[in-house]
C-alpha cells in the first residue's frame, strides 16, 4: 500500500512539474530580462538553520505589457550575486514560477505577475571583494562593470567591428583614463589580393576607431574644462 502511494505520489509530482515547464514554454521563455540598479543595499541574516543567507537581489516577471523578467540589483552587489540572478531567471524561463513548481514559495504574486525574493546559503570560505556597479559612460556598450574599490575591474567599450574574418577593431577605457583603440587577428589575414584588400580593411577601421576615441577623449576634456 505504502509503495503504491509512493509511485501514485511520484506520478502526480512528475506530471505537474511537466504542466509547469509546457506553461514556462509558452509564457516565459522568450521574455527579454531587463537588470536594474537599486539603492536599496545587500543584506546578510542568520537563517532558522544557522546559515548565513546573502539577499543581494530580486527577480520579478512581469505577464503584462510589457512583458519580462527584471533583475532588481541592489547595492554592493557582485558579479557572483548578478550571475546567480540570471540562472534564477533561466531556471524560471524552463522550470516555471510561484506555487506550480517545487521551491515555489520563493516566489510572491504581484499586481502584474510574480516576484523572487529568495536568497543565497553563503559557504563559509565565499568571498564577496569585487561590486558590479551601473556604467554611467553613454558611450559604453556595457550596461555594467566589476569594480574592486576604486578600482574598475573590466573596462569600458565601444561597439567591435569587424572587417575582415580573422581581424577585429574595438576600443576600450578604464575609470579616469582615455579612450583607447586596439586591433586583433585571430588568424593570418587571407592569401593574395583579398587578404591585401582586407588589411586596408582594417586599417581604415582602426583610424576610424581612433577617430572616435579622440572625439570622446576631447568631449571628456571640453566638459572637465
Amino acid at each position: 500500500m505504502n509503495m503504491m502511494l509512493t509511485q501514485s505520489d511520484t506520478a502526480q509530482t512528475r506530471a505537474q512539474d511537466n504542466a509547469a515547464r509546457l506553461w514556462a514554454a509558452s509564457h516565459l521563455a522568450d521574455l527579454p530580462t531587463v537588470t536594474r540598479f537599486v539603492e536599496q543595499r545587500v543584506r546578510r541574516a542568520l537563517d532558522s538553520q544557522g546559515r548565513w543567507v546573502r539577499q543581494a537581489f530580486a527577480v520579478t516577471v512581469r505577464l503584462e505589457e510589457p512583458r519580462r523578467f527584471m533583475i532588481h540589483l541592489y547595492t554592493e552587489a557582485t558579479l557572483r550575486d548578478l550571475q546567480t540572478a540570471q540562472r534564477v531567471v533561466e531556471c524560471a524561463k524552463v522550470d516555471g514560477v510561484g506555487d506550480q513548481v517545487r521551491g515555489g514559495d520563493l516566489w510572491a504574486r504581484t499586481e502584474y505577475g510574480w516576484r523572487w525574493m529568495g536568497g543565497t546559503v553563503e559557504a563559509g570560505t565565499e568571498r564577496h571583494d569585487d561590486e558590479v556597479r551601473e556604467c554611467r559612460d553613454a558611450a559604453c556598450v556595457d550596461q555594467w562593470h566589476s569594480w574592486s574599490g576604486d578600482e574598475q575591474n573590466e573596462p569600458c567599450a565601444l561597439e567591435i567591428r569587424r572587417p575582415a574574418d580573422w581581424c577585429t577593431v574595438h576600443a576600450f577605457r578604464f575609470h579616469g583614463r582615455p579612450w583607447e583603440a586596439s586591433c586583433s587577428a585571430i588568424t593570418d589575414p587571407t592569401e593574395g589580393p583579398q587578404g591585401l584588400q582586407e588589411i586596408r580593411a582594417l586599417a581604415e577601421a582602426y583610424e576610424q576607431m581612433q577617430a572616435e576615441c579622440d572625439r570622446l577623449n576631447n568631449q571628456t576634456i571640453g566638459a572637465a574644462a
